[in-house]
C-alpha cells in the first residue's frame, strides 16, 4: 500500500480549515503576521483582521508578561519550544477564556519567528494558591481567599534555602522593578527578602524563625512593606509554608505568595486619623463649652429681679455675649469635622 505524504502547504491548509485549532505566527516584536481563519473568527470583536496587531492586545496582561518572559528565557537557554496556558479575549471582547498553546521558536531570514498552535480549554482558576493543611486559623484562610477573590494577588515566590536562591513569578519581578533583560543577568541575586523595607525586616525575620522553629505548625503570615528598585513602597501581606525539610529538621524549600493590602492600610490610616481627631475634638470642645456655660450660669446666679433696669440689661448683655461665643465654638466643631471628612474622602 502506497504511503501518502503531506507537504508543508498541505499542513498549512489543514490548519487554515480547522474549526478547533488556533494557528498564529508572531515576529520578534510579538506582532501578529499570520493566523488561520478559525483564530481570526474567534476575535470578531475587532472590525478587521487581527494581522499587524500586537499579541498583547488579545492576551490577558499578566499572562502576556509571563509569556514574554518565558520566550526570552527559552531563547537564552537555547530551547526551541515552549508550552503555556494563556487567557485570550473571547468572541465579544467582554471577557477572557483559557487556551493551551505550544510555540516553536524559529528564524526566517535572520529574524525570529514564533509559530504557535493552540486550543481552548475548560475554565480554570485564575489564581491557584494551596492553603497549607496546617493553617487551621480561620482568619488566615479567610484573608487568603479574600485576597484571591478581590484580585489582590501580586505573585508567588519559591525559596530554596538549602542552595540560597529564589524563583519569583513574572508579576513579582515586574512589581520589584526588574526589566525582562535584568532577570537572566541578575537571577542569582534576585531575592524577595532583600526587598523588605528595612524598618519591617526584624518583624519578618522573627515570624520566619517562629515558623521554622515550630516545624510549620505556626503559619508564616506577616504584613510588611516591599521596596522596589524605583524606591516605591507597597504594603503587602505574605503567606508561606516550608514544603521540604531536611532530616535534621532544617527548612530546605519554602513557597509563598504576596497580596496587596495598600488600600486596607490607607483605610486604617484614615480611621486612625479620624479617631485621633474626634478624641482631641471631644476633649477640647467639651472644655470650651463647659467654660462658656459656666460663665452664663454665673451671671444668672448674680441676677436679682430687684436690680435696676440698666444693671439687669448689662447682665443680659453678658449672657448674650457668652451665648454667641458658645455658638461659635459649636460651629467651629462642625466645620472641623466636615473638613476632616472632605480631606479623607
Amino acid at each position: 500500500m502506497k504511503r501518502s505524504t503531506l507537504s508543508h502547504n498541505d499542513f498549512l491548509d489543514l490548519f487554515n480549515k480547522s474549526t478547533s485549532i488556533y494557528l498564529i505566527v508572531l515576529d520578534e516584536n510579538f506582532k501578529i503576521i499570520e493566523v488561520n481563519t478559525y483564530f481570526n473568527d474567534q476575535l470578531s470583536v475587532f472590525d478587521k483582521s487581527i494581522i499587524d496587531r500586537s499579541f498583547s492586545e488579545i492576551i490577558y496582561p499578566r499572562d502576556f508578561l509571563n509569556y514574554k518572559f518565558l520566550v526570552e528565557k527559552s531563547v537564552s537557554e537555547g530551547k526551541s519550544t515552549l508550552n503555556i496556558d494563556l487567557r485570550m479575549l473571547n468572541t465579544n471582547g467582554e471577557d477572557f477564556t483559557w487556551s493551551k498553546w505550544e510555540f516553536q521558536i524559529t528564524a526566517l531570514q535572520g529574524k525570529r519567528r514564533l509559530i504557535g498552535h493552540g486550543h481552548s480549554i475548560k475554565m480554570k482558576q485564575d489564581h491557584y494558591f494551596e492553603i497549607p493543611g496546617n493553617m487551621n486559623e480561620l482568619q488566615v484562610k479567610n484573608e487568603v481567599l479574600d485576597g484571591l477573590f478581590q484580585d489582590h494577588l501580586l505573585g508567588f515566590w519559591f525559596w530554596d534555602l538549602e542552595h540560597k536562591n529564589n524563583q519569583l513569578s513574572a508579576s513579582l519581578y515586574s512589581l520589584l522593578g526588574y526589566e525582562t533583560d535584568d532577570i537572566e543577568t541578575r537571577k542569582k541575586q534576585l531575592k524577595w527578602e532583600k526587598h523588605i523595607h528595612l524598618p519591617d525586616k526584624a518583624k519578618v525575620e522573627k515570624q520566619l524563625k517562629d515558623h521554622f522553629f515550630a516545624k510549620g505548625k505556626i503559619p508564616f503570615h506577616c504584613e510588611f512593606r516591599i521596596l522596589s528598585l524605583k524606591n516605591e513602597i507597597k504594603y503587602v501581606v505574605c503567606y508561606g509554608k516550608v514544603v521540604k525539610w531536611a532530616e535534621t529538621g532544617s527548612p530546605c524549600v519554602m513557597v509563598g505568595g504576596l497580596f496587596d493590602i495598600s488600600e486596607k492600610k490607607k483605610s486604617e490610616a484614615i480611621i486612625e486619623k479620624q479617631d485621633q481627631f474626634l478624641r482631641e475634638l471631644t476633649f477640647n470642645q467639651s472644655h470650651l463649652m463647659r467654660a462658656k456655660l459656666a460663665n452664663i450660669l454665673g451671671v444668672l446666679e448674680v441676677m436679682d429681679g430687684k436690680r435696676d433696669f440698666e444693671e439687669t440689661a448689662a447682665l443680659i448683655g453678658l449672657i448674650k455675649n457668652e451665648a454667641i461665643k458658645l455658638d461659635q465654638v459649636l460651629q467651629s466643631s462642625i466645620h472641623a469635622s466636615s473638613a476632616l471628612n472632605s480631606d479623607n474622602f
